[in-house]
């Protein structure tokens, strides 16, 4: 059984390129490990919110804009934009975060009950340990209106069987696939669902091993 502590003195780093949230022990340098994006100091930016409040932008994406008109879209701090697809465990949506003000992957359970929410909160547990350039990482773990969902890393991009790669292209994607699933494994998690609808190419060109 893993045990996990809050502890009130650990530091945070912010990607001021897609607002990842990690560890500042975890972390070398100040280059985020999922797309190389510069890191902030989370306190940093906090104190900024502070005196500069009156002068954070308002204005939505396009898409998010037009998003927000709906009420159903609206959860908590989240505005849900688009499905991006639909499985046996769940659904995984598109979403706005306001108040960091960026996309992210909202993943929400079909069915509720007491054994299928202990292994999603599972799940999330052990997917936040992993701080690797090539898996979608979790942000958090919330609970809005009675609905429980993950808040994941958003990748902008298709799945890898969408994208027309030479071998040559292939080849290396194929490697970097390999090592985040092997460094899964060191951690003790294993997949059980590699395939490519679970293997996204970002708008970096980067491949990323989600669920």
């Amino acid at each position: 059984m893993v045990e996990f502590f809050h502890m009130s003195d650990t530091s945070f780093l912010i990607c001021l390129k897609d607002g990842g949230r990690f560890e500042s022990s975890q972390v070398k340098g100040m280059s985020c490990p999922l797309c190389g994006g510069d890191l902030l100091q989370e306190s940093q930016m906090m104190s900024g919110l502070g005196s500069d409040l009156d002068e954070v932008e308002t204005d939505y994406p396009e898409d998010v804009d037009e998003a927000a008109l709906d009420e159903k879209n609206l959860l908590g701090d989240f505005i849900l934009v688009e499905k991006l697809g639909e499985g046996g465990g769940g659904k995984v949506f598109k979403a706005w975060q306001e108040k960091l003000r960026r996309y992210v992957a909202l993943k929400f359970l079909h069915i509720m009950d007491e054994e299928k929410v202990r292994r999603f909160q599972r799940e999330a547990q052990l997917l936040a340990q992993l701080q690797h350039s090539n898996i979608a990482g979790v942000h958090e773990i919330c609970d809005v209106e009675g609905q429980l969902f993950l808040v994941m890393h958003y990748i902008d991009g298709p799945s890898i069987d969408q994208v027309k790669l030479s071998l040559e292209q292939l080849l290396p994607s194929f490697v970097k696939i390999c090592r985040a699933v092997d460094f899964a494994h060191t951690h003790k998690i294993i997949h059980r669902d590699i395939k490519p609808g679970n293997i996204l190419v970002g708008s970096d060109q980067e491949v990323y091993v989600t669920d």
